[in-house]
């Protein structure tokens, strides 16, 4: 050790100095403490204090005092007059039920007008001879308010048609000219007399003004509709010249069943006529 006087080197044992006699002291050494980690220190939050809800203050309910009893008194009829209309559902409902009955009565008569013959009187049968070129048959004919009983003909001849023989001198300007082309009477541009003789009932405002011949025609005409080959060249090269006309059927064959109701109707209708003119 050394002297801390005079630095002189000693034993490590000596008390004092062998040089300057100073008392020798060991130098003493610091204490090392041992660090520890620093440990992170966690902010301390102050305790949160509660926050109670204050209530306002309760005021006293004040007493309700009884309401007084108040006897029965019934109440005074109604009167409908000075009650204001209501205006509901039920005028919408009358209304519609009433225009569906309008409705259906409409729908009905429309019904029984198409189904339903133009004239309403019974139909009656009855039976009538005709005679077509000689040869007699019976045909039952169905009439809507007519009551004839008459035997008609379809005649053949030259006078069954509405035609004016050629003059001499028609005759010696055309004498190539035929029956069908020297053919007049009022007939329309497709050649008809009574266009609408198999669709509907003839009456005395179709027929009037016509002549004997013309009601034969008429007659003839009924037949043509239905293919009928006439025995008669004139009366066959008239039809013939008709672009609707189409013999098909010769009178031995032809059967009265292809004619409708209204065509044999008109049939009884035109006859009685003719033979009203020839009497």
């Amino acid at each position: 050790m050394f002297c801390a006087k005079c630095g002189n080197p000693n034993a490590d044992d000596s008390r004092f100095c062998g040089v300057c006699g100073a008392p020798l002291t060991k130098p003493t050494q610091p204490t090392v403490t041992p660090q520890t980690a620093p440990c992170p220190q966690v902010p301390v939050q102050p305790p949160m204090q509660q926050q109670v809800p204050v209530q306002p203050p309760v005021q006293p309910i004040a007493p309700v005092p009884p309401t007084p009893y108040k006897p029965y008194q019934a109440s005074p009829p109604k009167n409908p007059e000075n009650e204001p209309k209501k205006r509901g559902s039920g005028a919408l409902v009358v209304t519609v039920i009433v225009l569906l009955i309008l409705i259906v009565a409409l729908v009905a008569a429309l019904i029984y007008m198409l189904l339903s013959p133009k004239d309403e009187k019974k139909v009656s049968a009855q039976q009538t001879q005709l005679t077509i070129v000689g040869t007699t048959a019976s045909s039952t004919v169905k009439t809507t308010g007519h009551t004839f009983e008459s035997t008609y003909v379809v005649q053949t001849q030259e006078p069954e048609t509405v035609s004016t023989e050629p003059t001499t001198e028609e005759t010696t300007e055309k004498p190539s000219e035929t029956q069908a082309e020297i053919f007049t009477g009022p007939l329309d541009a497709d050649g008809y007399l009574l266009a609408e003789s198999n669709i509907r009932y003839l009456n005395e405002s179709d027929i009037a003004g016509l002549s004997e011949s013309a009601l034969q025609y008429a007659i003839n005409e009924i037949y043509a509709r239905h293919g009928y080959i006439f025995n008669s060249p004139r009366i066959k090269a008239h039809f013939e010249s008709l672009w609707w006309y189409y013999g098909t059927t010769p009178s031995t064959e032809f059967s009265f069943d292809v004619l409708n109701i209204y065509e044999q109707a008109n049939l009884v209708f035109l006859e009685k006529a003719k033979q009203e003119l020839e009497a």
